[in-house]
């Protein structure tokens, strides 16, 4: 991984495939499963309609089964992909820094992935417990 990284604009599994985030202990406690002002709904729908659009269209869903009737599910597989990348979901910025002791002389250390959330963490740890 490159010292300088700024700005990138990454997936969440390319997110998850580079680095280690830790919360400090300064952040606030998770808030969103109380839902007060519902933000958690907010943020679920819009990854439903965005899921809608990948996998809910018409077409699509004649398409996969006329690829399914033919056994053909490496072309089901490829199309569902190409649908994949080409709609996202933009969660918005998450800030984070690298600590300090990242030591220079153990280039293969887990250490250098390690990065500090300080702004997103409500977004990210919910689509972690979504996940889960």
């Amino acid at each position: 991984m490159a010292k300088n990284k700024y700005m990138q604009e990454l997936s969440t599994q390319e997110l998850v495939e580079e680095l280690n985030f830790l919360i400090p202990e300064i952040q606030r406690d998770y808030v969103w499963g109380f839902n007060e002002r519902e933000i958690l709904d907010t943020f679920c729908e819009d990854i439903k309609s965005v899921r809608n659009l990948i996998l809910g269209q018409e077409d699509l869903k004649s398409k996969i089964k006329e690829l399914s009737d033919l056994g053909k599910y490496d072309e089901i597989k490829q199309l569902l992909e190409q649908k994949r990348n080409t709609n996202s979901l933009n969660i918005g910025f998450l800030y984070s820094y690298q600590p300090n002791y990242r030591l220079e002389h153990f280039p293969e250390s887990d250490f250098y992935k390690d990065v500090y959330l300080i702004d997103g963490q409500q977004r990210f740890t919910t689509l972690f417990l979504l996940l889960f």
